[in-house]
Parts: C-alpha cells; structure tokens; sequence
C-alpha cells in the first residue's frame, strides 16, 4: 500500500481521509495496471478534438549501448520553433538527440 491512512481515517470526521484512501487504493491499481513496456513515442494533437494527428517512433534512439542500469523512459521533448528542428532526451539519459523531422 501506497500509505497507511487507517489512523487519518479514524481522526477524521468529514471523509477526507476516506476520499484519500480510495485516491491511493485507485493509483495502485492504476501503476500495477501499467506493466506494460513503454514506447517512446511523440504524438501530435489536434486542440479541437484531442486525436493524434501525427506521431514520431523514437523507438531505438539511445543505442543499447548507452542503456545503464538506471536509464528509463524517454521524457524530455523540446521544440525549437526558430530552427524548426526538436531536442529528446529521457530519465537518466547520457544524451541529449537534436532531430530534425522530415514529413513522409
């Protein structure tokens, strides 16, 4: 369990404890959900409707080579508008990838 709330659940009066208790059971269930591995992937939205409209396979971008034993998912994305081009690098990455992207 994420946290202990039975004392905060017996001191409170208004149900806040008993709201935070199912907040934390609820985020349990949602990381144990999550065993799936992850893909780092760029998506594109359009702000009308929320649907992807574009999407970038980043998939391989740090060789394995670099990969230590506490590299994780990709997780920083920047745009450079004047230069048009994009900056990825991920948690706990050695690198920092500039990628100019080509329309297929």
């Amino acid at each position: 369990m994420l946290s202990d709330t039975s004392k905060l659940a017996r001191a409170n009066r208004n149900g806040a404890a008993h709201r935070l208790r199912a907040m934390l059971t609820k985020a349990e269930e949602i990381m144990r959900a999550e065993t799936k591995p992850q893909r780092p992937i760029c998506c594109e939205l359009d702000p009308s409707t929320g649907r992807v409209i574009a999407s970038i396979d980043f998939v391989g971008i740090l060789p394995p080579a670099d990969h230590a034993g506490d590299t994780d998912v990709m997780n920083g994305i920047a745009y450079d508008a004047k230069d048009d081009r994009l900056f990825v690098t991920g948690k706990n990455w050695p690198k920092l990838f500039e990628v100019r992207v080509k329309p297929k």
